[in-house]
């Protein structure tokens, strides 16, 4: 089963749009980190231009935020982490910055092909890299 790829609508309702292979959502990550400006006149357009997501459930996807070629930010969430890790590890916890678009694609691959509890390990050494 492959994810569903979402991002948001300039008046920043979410928009799921239909499951995605890998490559596929590769070539739309890149693709999102080649269109990025440097200003947009509103909060919503920089949104709805600079955010999307991979999701394969509720409590299992990944999102990510561009705000240039060298800080993106990746917030995730994946399913069976116990709630005493979610406290001891902090608010924003589930939150990464990247610092190139070869991080990104690297975060993107390791959603595809890891298992949630691969998933959450890998994503913690990103936090302590």
């Amino acid at each position: 089963m492959n994810p569903t790829w979402f991002g948001f609508t300039r008046d920043l309702h979410l928009e799921e749009d239909g499951a995605v292979a890998l490559d596929d959502a590769l070539a739309r990550a890149h693709r999102v980190l080649a269109q990025v400006q440097p200003h947009y006149e509103r909060g919503e357009d920089a949104l709805a231009a600079t955010t999307f997501g991979l999701s394969f459930a509720r409590n299992h996807w990944v999102e990510f935020s561009v705000h240039q070629q060298s800080e993106i930010t990746m917030h995730f969430e994946v399913p069976g982490i116990p709630w005493y890790q979610r406290l001891f590890r902090g608010r924003r916890a589930n939150w990464r910055t990247l610092h190139s678009p070869d991080e990104m694609s690297r975060a993107i691959t390791q959603f595809f092909t890891l298992t949630p509890a691969q998933l959450n390990v890998a994503f913690r050494q990103t936090r302590a890299a």
